[in-house]
């Protein structure tokens, strides 16, 4: 597996950008590292988008303060820092769009369809191949202009793990999605930048609508009876997708529910 580079990426881009795509970003690797997301965080206000990717995290978090299994020089830990002038609420089907953008990205190192488990782990065959933590903070600007800070960290497994990696959950990689292919964590992680940024950006202008039918193609479970977890509560119901704000539509008795992102966990219900 190839080393991380910011060279190599930086070089890539350039390929398939324009210059003000460049401009507007700010590109930092680093061979390891606490956290990417919790790199990011802590750093004060700036203009451009900042992108943080690590060969390995000793502190790797997931949702619902979960650790992420950060081992080095076999994955891509990448995180986004936005500052945006913008209401919380208007955020709300961000993690979604992030999940489409990602399987979509992916799909091209994989055979099997990537699907995502609401609102956006990554699965291949009922497996976990990536996983998404988006960690909002209000700060201070030039002239004390607040603005949301905003962080999005991925976590992709790009190379199979070792036996005894301390994972929760069944887990999958890309070199097993498509075996006997090369993989550049370069590549990927251009891609990666492109995509997502891109598609971050359309959202914030035009909205969660733009994704509903990508969303489609990939909702995991779609139609399927599930079980939502709710801190000590366990609902079951008939997944019905999601509405127009990114929340996800339950059929329980006969009545449509809506549940908000953050508070949930999605199970498939055992046979």
């Amino acid at each position: 597996m190839s080393q991380l580079s910011k060279q190599v990426i930086t070089s890539i881009l350039e390929k398939n950008q324009s210059k003000k795509f460049l401009q507007s970003i700010e590109i930092e690797v680093y061979p390891e590292i606490r956290s990417t997301n919790l790199h990011l965080l802590q750093q004060g206000y700036q203009g451009k988008i900042r992108v943080c990717i690590a060969d390995s995290q000793t502190e790797g978090r997931g949702r619902h303060g979960r650790q992420w299994h950060s081992p080095e020089s076999k994955n891509i830990y990448c995180s986004f820092s936005h500052h945006l002038k913008i209401e919380l609420s208007e955020l709300s089907g961000l993690s979604i769009v992030v999940g489409i953008s990602l399987a979509e990205t992916l799909q091209e190192y994989c055979k099997s369809l990537i699907e995502v488990k609401w609102p956006n782990d990554l699965l291949v065959d009922s497996k976990k191949l990536s996983g998404i933590l988006i960690e909002l903070k209000n700060i201070s600007g030039k002239n004390e202009q607040e603005f949301c800070k905003v962080v999005t960290g991925i976590g992709v497994n790009v190379e199979s793990m070792d036996a005894d990696s301390k994972i929760d959950q069944p887990y999958i990689s890309l070199a097993e999605c498509h075996p006997n292919q090369e993989l550049s964590r370069n590549e990927i992680c251009s891609n990666m930048i492109i995509n997502i940024l891109n598609d971050i950006d359309i959202f914030l202008n035009a909205g969660l609508s733009h994704f509903q039918q990508r969303w489609n193609k990939h909702d995991a479970w779609f139609g399927k009876m599930v079980e939502l977890e709710i801190g000590n509560r366990i609902v079951t119901g008939l997944h019905r997708g999601i509405d127009e704000y990114g929340a996800l539509i339950l059929d329980i008795d006969g009545e449509e529910t809506v549940w908000n992102s953050g508070e949930v966990r999605l199970r498939k219900v055992s046979e």
